[in-house]
């Protein structure tokens, strides 16, 4: 039905498409830069603590929480300070938009560049480069895998693909996916050539641990704390389209997969012409429902310390993104019999997705627990604590203190790596404890601390309009000073 482009190199064809990639990063860069100034994710300051300490302390890159490939990319930026988290996400958004534009002009669809807003501005994607997290990571690898692939470098598209699973533990449900396409074109190598991720990883964990499966015997996710967690509704991330999609792309997307799959029928009868075609829509389309119902069957069961957290789709968006360039292109076909071109209908669709997050630019609001603790960090300053050294919990404390997450000799954060021993603290150091982290992720309820003679109450800082937070817990603040024996 359609062949590949051969000019796909040539300049000229470009135009448009680096029109677009431009504006759409300058829009972009807007909030990421000069509105939202830190992050709404605890995670996200987790991830900077590790790619920074790993400088000092090289066995974090193999920290599965972290994930080794993420960790490794960000070294170099986290060097250079927090906010240049946010250039690597920009510079991953690029390159993830370019590729999935190239993929689409070699399928030799109409107007490919519509591709590059629609990737860029796709709600829970948007969302994704205010909060530079492992997902962009994964859709940059996937994107560039599935171009690969539509190029017929079908090694080394299993080459990349084969690393997604250590920028994301839970990629691993999409090789079913690929295997399939590379046997419907009978390329048996590139198989193989999956697993050279797990391969090489698995040799350097032999190595530094003397565990090959060190992925599977170290993995954090393996348990169902659903007492902390949760669980809900199997249908969860489908119903939660309008934050992670959209309706406007969501109704291209269903399109782009039935309208081409009806294209591409009835196989039998013209395989060999349609193979190519129906590969591609096979790859597309699987890995993007693959990676849905795994996280929907997570949420559904409780397995997997699943928070059911919908940013986790912003792993697959570009791919949903393609799709719907894909609709767009069939219905264009059917709405140019009435006479309206094809550049049009991009344009409008563009708007249509970008405009909603454009718009949001001035609402941002800095979460309930931000508020709160940028308020115990501002206590700590105007009681003259701020210079002790400090135990902490939340993430952003270290952020706000200046404070790194090993940093011994100014404290250290209590969460992921290491566990609260109330005997270890010195006298006259601080703790900062809070009712989302300290009861959860750092296994210390406050009653621990309260019925401890060995620590001082110094304050407790409530919200004015009280909130729960993760596991159900009231959150407040409570600051101790460890007094001497």
């Amino acid at each position: 039905m359609m062949s590949l482009h051969s000019d796909i190199l040539e300049p000229i064809g470009h135009k448009k498409a680096l029109i677009a990639l431009i504006l759409s990063t300058l829009l972009a860069s807007i909030p990421m830069f000069f509105i939202y100034n830190l992050s709404n994710e605890g995670d996200v300051f987790t991830h900077y603590y590790i790619s920074l300490g790993a400088w000092k302390k090289p066995s974090l890159i193999l920290d599965l929480w972290g994930r080794p490939l993420f960790t490794l990319s960000t070294m170099p930026f986290a060097l250079a300070g927090f906010h240049w988290l946010k250039v690597y996400t920009l510079i991953l958004a690029v390159l993830t938009a370019w590729f999935s534009y190239l993929s689409v002009r070699k399928l030799a669809f109409t107007e490919p560049w519509v591709v590059i807003p629609l990737v860029i501005f796709t709600p829970i994607y948007f969302y994704l480069l205010l909060n530079p997290l492992t997902e962009t990571l994964m859709a940059f690898l996937l994107v560039l895998s599935i171009y690969l692939f539509v190029a017929e470098k079908y090694e080394l598209s299993a080459l990349v693909a084969g690393f997604i699973p250590f920028a994301r533990l839970e990629a691993f449900v999409i090789f079913p996916v690929f295997i399939l396409v590379f046997l419907i074109h009978k390329k048996f190598k590139p198989i193989l050539l999956l697993f050279t991720g797990y391969a090489v990883f698995g040799c350097i964990g032999y190595y530094v641990m003397g565990d090959f499966l060190w992925f599977i015997s170290k993995n954090p996710y393996t348990s169902g704390a659903t007492d902390i967690y949760g669980k809900g509704e199997l249908f969860h991330f489908v119903l939660k389209t309008p934050s992670i999609l959209g309706y406007p792309l969501a109704f291209l997307f269903l399109a782009g997969i039935s309208l081409w799959i009806f294209k591409t029928w009835p196989l039998p009868r013209m395989w060999g012409k349609v193979k190519g075609d129906f590969s591609v829509w096979l790859l597309l389309t699987g890995t993007y429902l693959a990676y849905l119902a795994a996280h929907s069957y997570a949420w559904w069961s409780g397995k997997g310390n699943s928070l059911g957290l919908i940013r986790v789709m912003g792993a697959v968006t570009p791919v949903a993104a393609i799709l719907a360039t894909v609709g767009l292109h069939f219905i264009g076909m059917e709405l140019g019999k009435i006479k309206i071109k094809d550049k049009h209908l991009a344009l409008f669709a563009s708007f249509l997705v970008a405009l909603p997050m454009l718009k949001n630019y001035h609402q941002y609001h800095p979460s309930a627990e931000e508020v709160e603790i940028k308020r115990a960090c501002e206590w700590l300053k105007s009681n003259n604590f701020i210079d002790r050294k400090l135990y902490y919990f939340h993430p952003l404390v270290g952020i706000l203190t200046s404070r790194g997450a090993f940093e011994d000799s100014k404290g250290a954060m209590k969460v992921h790596f290491a566990s609260f021993n109330a005997d270890e603290i010195e006298p006259e150091a601080v703790v900062l404890w809070d009712g989302h982290f300290g009861p959860n992720e750092g296994q210390l309820p406050i009653e621990a601390l309260l019925e401890n003679q060995s620590f001082k109450l110094l304050v407790e800082i409530k919200p004015e309009h009280p909130f729960q937070t993760l596991g159900g817990h009231d959150f407040k603040i409570f600051i101790f000073e460890r007094i001497k024996s």
